[in-house]
């Protein structure tokens, strides 16, 4: 079941259905409550950054409209437009969700508008007492990021911004695994919000492997990896583990699908059409490929920016290096995955849009900025002016626009957007370059036909004089050599976000909140690092380890912080709370369901898998242009990373358990509760099919008799013994519910789906 369950169920008579068998167990059982969000976490993750996209442009100052300030506590609270603890009574959610144009907000006019999962994160706060740190009562306390006048001129306290600082190591790194992690606890330890790190118990065997192996791989572990860990006592056994879990595929499956979500991949362009990007799914495979690797992270950065032009420089061909070609320029398909309107009002401008849509990535993925609001004027909070954001894009244009035909005509030119790989055929989605950049202008408004002053490519004027210069940019035949450059010059060891950016992204998958909450912006309105000597040390030893992501991986999960138990907190601060227990999100659900029932299918590259749809999504869609070729029953028992992923239609799965559009770079998933997850997963035909394939695999493994097909099931589905109590519940039910041999299957087909819908299933401490 999604979410808690505080009221102890009793067993009726006969005909239980799965979700009165699923509340039963958990309750009786040790599983784990749904997690309640961290107050002041929440609002640095998901409040502060929508109010400053959305609202403080006008609610700011004097002048607010209706005298409703948003930019500290006090202004909102005297407008009485929040109810703190009453979402229903608060007139603020009541405008967000208002059909009425007249006063819905943000107003149309402004053409900014919320998704819904901001509207439930703004429901959720409210919920939680509308917690904000900007001002609560106390004197001095920050209101907030101060908007920026014009002219644009960079200040002191621009240039004293932590995020534009070199790195401060206090302690050079550490060399060794073991050696880091405990500089990792002694710098948690060291700061004044954490009173005795010592004194919190570690986790038993058993949640230390559940723990790694769904944050390594998205999967439960099997009762004999548990079983094995836990009578293994020797100091090293961790390591082995981890090592272990490293090596495998599917953690380069589990973190790709982190990755994909940063670069908003998906294998359509959107829009009406929603036409395919053909071969999109190598980048997948690639990005996949680089994470259960380990390839360096410079590495990984240059190839997806310039792969082509990497290629070109190091003289690779279909001939010579045929496999670095290969991956080079399937890389650099990074490029190509922006949506693109077939049929826009006006190519040129859309060209431009496209080259936004690359850069906002870029400042998303590898720098933690919010480049794109600097495109029609200068940022209105960061120290980045609208020149800046056109020499960035100056690097992007000698690429040459994405361009298909669709069978109605269209307005664009038709660009090349595939390249071939060699000899056997193989068609990827990659960059190609034209014969001469076009020219880069400041324009009035962001407006492409209201050029102002041209403009070379360059780096923002903050970071000009922070880690080494950008390099130089040499044309070759082919390339302009721009975004060569300006790879190079992200990648530097030197640079002051490059490496942050990546550690405290891998230090909040694994421990809940980022050392700096605000995972995708480091910017003036993001939040400051709650231990920035940790933050610095993480990014020190990334760069000082050749950049392997598997490194952070050690350190981090080598750490005490990290294997304390679950429920218990390391101090006050977020960043170091990994133990409070979290909803696995859709695709760690999927694949869990199909592992458990032992039809996980062996498919680990390759083209799209489509999953059946229910007819009732069919009828929804423009069937004169969805395409949704269903693929083989066998095909679609494949990991969630490996099904289609087309922005006009995502499998309901995933869609309803939170899984991003692709649309735009999404960092942190939205966790929603809402009724159609529980009856999704209780009611979906998919999740029956899943209980019987498991009640099968538990009458396969333990045979006829029931206690033993019990103990085996707890034991696939929670890797431990079930409890007397749990046990009792369990033959009662099936006792009930069977009443003759006939009904013997279905019973236990119930049993299992209500375990699948459990919390202890379906969360992880």
């Amino acid at each position: 079941m999604i979410g808690p369950v505080n009221a102890v169920a009793t067993l009726p008579r006969r005909r239980w259905s799965a979700g009165a068998v699923a509340v039963a167990l958990v309750v009786i059982g040790p599983g784990t409550p749904a997690p309640a969000a961290d107050p002041a976490a929440l609002f640095e993750a998901k409040i502060r950054p929508l109010l400053v996209r959305a609202c403080l442009d006008c609610h700011s100052g004097a002048d607010a409209p209706r005298g409703l300030r948003l930019t500290d506590r006090a202004g909102w609270a005297e407008s009485g437009v929040i109810e703190p603890g009453r979402p229903e009574a608060s007139r603020l959610l009541a405008l967000l969700r208002s059909t009425d144009s007249d006063e819905v907000m943000p107003p149309p006019a402004t053409g900014i508008t919320l998704s819904a999962a901001e509207i439930a994160a703004v429901e959720e706060w409210i919920s939680a007492g509308a917690v904000d740190p900007r001002d609560d009562g106390a004197a001095g306390s920050p209101s907030g990021p101060t908007l920026r006048r014009p002219p644009f001129a960079l200040t002191a306290a621009d240039r004293g911004h932590w995020a534009f600082q070199p790195l401060a190591v206090p302690e050079t790194p550490a060399g060794t695994v073991a050696s880091a992690a405990e500089t990792i606890d002694r710098l948690v330890a060291a700061d004044p919000a954490v009173a005795d790190a010592a004194a919190v118990p570690l986790a038993t065997a058993r949640d230390l492997v559940r723990r790694a192996t769904f944050d390594l791989h998205g999967l439960p572990p099997t009762p004999e990896a548990v079983a094995a860990f836990a009578a293994d006592p020797s100091p090293a056994a961790w390591g082995r583990l981890i090592d272990a879990l490293l090596a495998a595929h599917h953690h380069g499956e589990r973190w790709g699908r982190f990755w994909l979500d940063w670069v908003r991949y998906a294998e359509t362009n959107g829009y009406e059409r929603d036409s395919d990007k053909p071969d999109a799914w190598r980048y997948r495979d690639y990005v996949i490929r680089a994470f259960a690797r380990d390839t360096p992270y410079d590495e990984f950065l240059v190839e997806q920016i310039a792969g082509d032009d990497l290629a070109a420089e190091a003289g690779w061909s279909a001939t010579v290096e045929p496999g670095r070609y290969r991956e080079a320029l399937i890389a650099s398909g990074f490029l190509r995955l922006h949506q693109w309107d077939d049929e826009p009002a006006n190519a040129a401008q859309a060209d431009l849009d496209d080259a936004d849509d690359i850069l906002v990535s870029i400042g998303s993925a590898f720098l933690g900025l919010t480049i794109g609001c600097a495109r029609c004027h200068d940022h209105k909070y960061d120290p980045l002016s609208q020149r800046d954001y056109s020499a960035l894009v100056g690097f992007l244009r000698g690429l040459e626009p994405y361009g298909k035909p669709h069978r109605g005509g269209g307005s664009r030119g038709l660009g090349q957007i595939q390249r071939a790989l060699g000899a056997d055929g193989a068609l990827a989605l990659a960059a190609v370059e034209l014969p001469t950049p076009a020219a880069t202008f400041i324009l009035h408004r962001g407006d492409v036909h209201a050029p102002g002053a041209a403009v070379e490519p360059g780096v923002p004027e903050i970071l000009a004089d922070r880690g080494d210069p950008l390099p130089p940019i040499v044309p070759r035949a082919g390339s302009s050599g721009r975004r060569l450059a300006l790879a190079r010059w992200l990648a530097s060891p030197h640079h002051p976000l490059t490496a942050r950016v990546l550690a405290n992204r891998v230090w909040q998958r694994h421990l809940g909140t980022g050392i700096v909450a605000t995972v995708d912006d480091f910017g003036i309105t993001g939040a400051p690092p709650a231990n920035r000597p940790l933050l610095d040390f993480l990014a020190a030893e990334l760069i000082a380890s050749g950049w392997s992501v598997h490194h952070l991986h050690r350190i981090i999960m080598g750490s005490r912080t990290y294997r304390t138990a679950a429920g218990q907190e390391v101090g006050a601060a977020p960043s170091y709370r990994r133990h409070r227990t979290a909803r696995l999100d859709a695709e760690a659900i999927r694949d869990g369901f199909l592992f458990m029932a032992g039809h996980l299918g062996p498919k680990d590259a390759g083209p799209p898998v489509y999953p059946a749809l229910p007819e009732a999504v069919r009828a929804t869609t423009n069937q004169a242009s969805f395409k949704w070729p269903e693929s083989a029953p066998e095909e679609q028992d494949c990991r969630s990373v490996y099904l289609a992923v087309r922005r006009a239609q995502k499998p309901p799965f995933l869609e309803a358990l939170d899984a991003p559009t692709g649309s735009a770079p999404t960092v942190v998933r939205p966790t929603t509760t809402t009724a159609p997850q529980a009856l999704l997963l209780l009611n979906d035909p998919w999740v029956h099919a899943q209980a019987e394939r498991l009640r099968d695999r538990v009458r396969r493994e333990a045979g006829a008799a029931p206690p033993e097909r019990l103990s085996r099931l707890w034991q696939i589905v929670y890797q431990r013994e079930p409890s007397a109590a749990e046990r009792a519940a369990a033959e009662a039910f099936l006792e009930e519910q069977a009443g003759g041999t006939d009904d013997a299957d279905a019973a236990w087909g119930s049993l299992c789906r209500a375990l699948l819908n459990s919390n202890e299933a379906i969360h992880v401490d």
